[in-house]
């Protein structure tokens, strides 16, 4: 399986393109030594100095947009010697340091109240915090208690609506050419070597509402592979009831319009309770109602609120599933997918929320 540090990091790089592209400009990732180090901060200071002094001298406005901790010691030296044209933007992505609690022995307690300080000082410091999540606003406010003047805006994860998008024809089409007329077509859509993931548990509640309604099919978008094949061997899923795919982005909306339901697991845990999963974004460009675990990030009441689609217990019972098979073979009686994609472009589109986001950076 793949580190946290890992996966962090090439989510960062497709993060950085994705917020680049959205603003029309370049994110540069600057990297600093230890929190606490003179050297780092030293680093960062004199870093920052070099590309916004061209700025400062013609009297511009500098923004810095940053999702770091240590960028809190060069920031608030810059904004003492400019504290007019120099302008913070935190971008909270989680509950970083509830995390890595929950994973260090005591040997780690004070790099974590370190990393909590930065945090706390980062919230006060900041002109504006963007939070993927109202769920994350209110562990940050809940947790650091910031003064009430400070701002916070909410940017989830968001799609392309050029990507994903429904449409009837194309529906049609995928589902004739995968023989699905007379299946209930569930989709997994993404990676499955994180551990919060959890395909163990999907692919097991797959197995169990197939044994229910053997017309229950489930295809698996993913480009692990050989992890997805071992999935479907441990719970003895026959080949004629799941089919795992290899798909690009734009493949993956093909089998999204073809799919009946999405599939969004996760443990309830902070890290999750806070989240806010790309991949909810695209079901629902798609006008895919989806299954969801309760507590995932805002989302998980979205669905409970907009009846597209329904949350089902993490520990799920018997009469759970039996619930989960009767909603999902009389659900579309009334569901327009067309309308409900149409009605979430304003929501999950990252064309639809550039407007609202370039209107912050103007604010300030």
């Amino acid at each position: 399986m793949l580190s946290l540090k890992k996966i962090v990091a090439r989510q960062t790089r497709i993060e950085n393109r994705s917020i680049g592209k959205l603003l029309k400009t370049r994110l540069y990732n600057f990297y600093a030594f230890k929190l606490d180090s003179l050297p780092g901060k030293i680093y960062l200071t004199v870093l920052f100095i070099s590309f916004t002094l061209p700025k400062l001298l013609t009297g511009d406005k500098v923004i810095f947009l940053s999702r770091i901790l240590s960028s809190y010691y060069p920031l608030l030296t810059l904004k003492k010697i400019f504290p007019r044209r120099i302008k913070l933007i935190q971008d909270w992505r989680g509950a970083l340091t509830e995390e890595l609690s929950a994973g260090k022995d005591r040997n780690g307690t004070d790099k974590i109240k370190q990393m909590e300080s930065l945090e706390k000082k980062l919230l006060t410091l900041a002109d504006m915090n963007f939070c993927v999540s109202e769920a994350l606003e209110e562990y940050l406010v809940k947790k650091y208690e910031p003064a009430p003047e400070t701002r916070f805006f909410i940017m989830p994860c968001l799609a392309e609506e050029e990507l994903f998008y429904y449409s009837s024809k194309l529906r049609e089409k995928i589902r004739k050419k995968m023989n699905w007329d007379r299946r209930i077509v569930l989709v997994y859509a993404g990676a499955l070597k994180a551990g919060w993931h959890v395909p163990d548990y999907t692919f097991a509640f797959f197995r169990r509402i197939n044994n229910m309604n053997p017309a229950f099919f489930l295809q698996v978008l993913t480009g692990d592979l050989e992890l997805a094949e071992r999935f479907r061997i441990k719970h003895v899923i026959s080949e004629q009831d799941l089919i795992i795919l290899k798909a690009d982005n734009r493949e993956v909306n093909h089998y999204l319009n073809g799919a009946d339901f999405g599939l969004l697991f996760r443990e309830d845990r902070i890290l999750n309770n806070v989240a806010s999963p790309t991949k909810f974004a695209e079901y629902m460009l798609a006008g895919l109602p989806v299954i969801i675990s309760p507590r995932i990030g805002d989302y998980s009441r979205f669905v409970q609120e907009r009846n597209c689609g329904f949350v089902l217990p993490y520990h799920y019972q018997q009469e759970d599933l039996e619930a989960v098979v009767k909603k999902v073979q009389g659900f579309y009686t009334g569901y327009h997918r067309m309308t409900v994609a149409e009605n979430n472009r304003g929501m999950f589109s990252k064309s639809a929320i550039l407007s609202r986001v370039m209107d912050q950076f103007r604010s300030l």
